[in-house]
């Protein structure tokens, strides 16, 4: 899995060496929301093997030593100084704690494009912005939808938009995550049936490695389109639990049901202020995704991801299978 200029996604050894190359460049500072999520988290920790002063903007220290910390909230006002000579962005961050349009939109939207402003303001040379194969297509849920906003910011500025798939590897957050909370709750397991839409999925250290590039100005230009980053292969819903069953030691039985009646059940649950075991928007997303997402966007040439490994979604490798 390599890429044009002769990096290896996923190969520390070749890393080491091109890194090693580069040992009188100049100093390079990089910030990154969300640097205390799941994504961020990595995405900050790479960046910082690879010899960038990282600045993390979260709620909550990253914990990394070597990580300077700056507070942040998608929302409210960023302070232009934490931003002072900062050569690369990495937006990370989303609230998922909003479920209603009016607060999504204000929080996640508004605030996103407020800090691309600021961004743009504070002469960054490059920002990159996670968003999702959620947004593709025509999106119906309001977690794509949002996303899909927020695109169009991040190209009024420059930016460079990147829709990951199910991200997954040891230890994942996310959809892939959630799925995973699934499969240890409940030992009988809806698959969601209607639109039979295939998943894509992108391992963590391929999609991390990609958004090191695009900090750093390697990887070529993409004409504004937004850059797919998963493998090519579809996976059904049922292929992805049953997976994270098996590498779980789970033994788990799968029913076939409409969309619909679950998004509703989860949708009340929430109405009625009980948690839910997903969140309703999130089952009308993977319900509702666009069946080829690689068709809206592109694959930068000498780009790519690992098909899906299922080994990879072990947490622990060595733990004892559960009932």
């Amino acid at each position: 899995m390599t890429r044009g200029r002769g990096h290896r996604f996923g190969d520390p050894e070749a890393h080491k060496l091109a890194m090693l190359s580069e040992k009188n460049r100049t100093s390079r500072r990089v910030a990154v929301t969300g640097g205390s999520g799941y994504l961020g988290g990595r995405v900050a920790a790479r960046l910082l093997a690879d010899g960038w002063e990282v600045i993390s903007l979260a709620r909550r220290p990253i914990g990394l030593p070597g990580v300077h910390h700056e507070r942040f909230e998608l929302g409210k006002r960023l302070d232009p100084a934490s931003l002072a000579g900062v050569n690369a962005l990495v937006h990370c961050a989303w609230d998922f704690s909003q479920r209603t349009w009016t607060d999504i939109e204000a929080v996640n939207v508004r605030g996103t494009q407020a800090l691309f402003e600021t961004a743009s303001s504070c002469g960054i040379e490059r920002t990159v912005h996670i968003s999702t194969v959620s947004a593709s297509g025509s999106p119906r849920s309001m977690y794509g939808r949002a996303k899909l906003l927020t695109e169009g910011f991040a190209r009024e500025h420059g930016g460079t938009v990147v829709r990951p798939g199910l991200v997954y590897g040891q230890g994942a957050g996310g959809m892939v995550g959630m799925l995973a909370a699934l499969v240890r709750l409940l030992p009988t397991i809806p698959v969601l049936v209607g639109a039979n839409r295939p998943l894509y999925l992108a391992h963590q250290d391929d999609l991390v490695e990609l958004m090191a590039l695009l900090a750093g100005g390697e990887v070529g230009e993409t004409g504004g389109r937004p850059i797919v980053a998963a493998g090519p292969d579809p996976h059904s819903l049922r292929d992805v639990l049953a997976t994270i069953a098996a590498m779980e030691g789970r033994r788990r039985v799968f029913f076939r049901i409409p969309w619909q009646p679950i998004y509703v059940a989860l949708r009340a649950m929430e109405l009625v202020r009980l948690p839910p075991p997903m969140r309703s928007d999130s089952a009308l997303s993977i319900a509702t995704l666009d069946p080829n997402p690689f068709g809206s966007g592109i694959v930068p040439e000498g780009v790519s991801f690992r098909v899906f490994e299922a080994a990879a979604l072990a947490a622990d490798p060595g733990r004892a299978a559960a009932p």
